[in-house]
Formats: structure tokens, C-alpha cells, sequence
């Protein structure tokens, strides 16, 4: 489809907009501080988690044997 051309609204909605092709790559205007930053804390969180999940792993064992 011609660049400058608008799209009618139906063609829109089924099809949603054009891409815009990125000069920069895929990934350009990533903050990865930030990224980073939440990865950092996802896996301190789980590393904060482990305790309580071995404490609940016997009630859970309980559970599965049970059927």
C-alpha cells in the first residue's frame, strides 16, 4: 500500500495499522536500565520466596497425595 495513502477504517481495524519500518533495529529506543533493573528484581523476589515455598512443599506434597 502506497506510504502517503490513508487506510479507510474498516481496512484499519481488521488489519490494523502499517508497520513503520525502524531504521535503527527492532529494538531501538529500549530503555535496558530498566529492563534490567525489573529482571533484578523479579529475581530477588524469587530468591526471597524460596523459604516460604519450602516450607509449603510438605502441605502441597500432602495435597497431591491425597487423590
Amino acid at each position: 500500500m502506497n506510504k502517503n495513502r490513508k487506510m479507510d477504517p474498516f481496512t484499519k481495524m481488521m488489519f490494523g495499522s502499517p508497520k513503520q519500518e525502524e531504521t535503527e533495529g527492532t529494538l531501538s529506543g529500549t530503555d535496558w536500565n530498566h529492563v534490567f533493573n525489573q529482571v533484578q528484581d523479579i529475581a530477588s523476589s524469587v530468591d526471597k520466596m524460596k523459604p516460604m515455598f519450602k516450607e509449603l512443599s510438605p502441605v502441597l506434597d500432602w495435597f497431591k497425595d491425597k487423590k
